[in-house]
């Protein structure tokens, strides 16, 4: 999809038209955006986009649970309360 919107000259103190572009790339079989790409002359040219996509299963090792994982318990101290005076 492309648009382009153009802000005519005088309209917010501008001497010339103003155009700016937006582009994108939308991809419907993953569900994402692969590429946006957005030309406006007040803040410069803005590209996302991700490249080395692969559609190959991820290799299983990433997944596997370390060898040296341990589970610990993560309790919070108790909140210590206020100390009474010995007299």
């Amino acid at each position: 999809m492309r648009s382009t919107l153009t802000i005519p000259a005088g309209e917010i103190g501008n001497t010339f038209p103003i155009e700016i572009t937006d582009e994108s790339w939308y991809s419907p079989e993953l569900q994402l955006m692969v590429m946006t790409n957005r030309s406006d002359p007040r803040t410069g040219k803005t590209t996302y986009r991700l490249p080395h996509l692969t559609r190959s299963k991820p290799i299983p090792s990433l997944f596997e649970v370390p060898a040296d994982y341990v589970i610990r318990e993560n309790s919070i101290p108790d909140k210590p309360g206020p100390t009474k005076k010995k007299e």
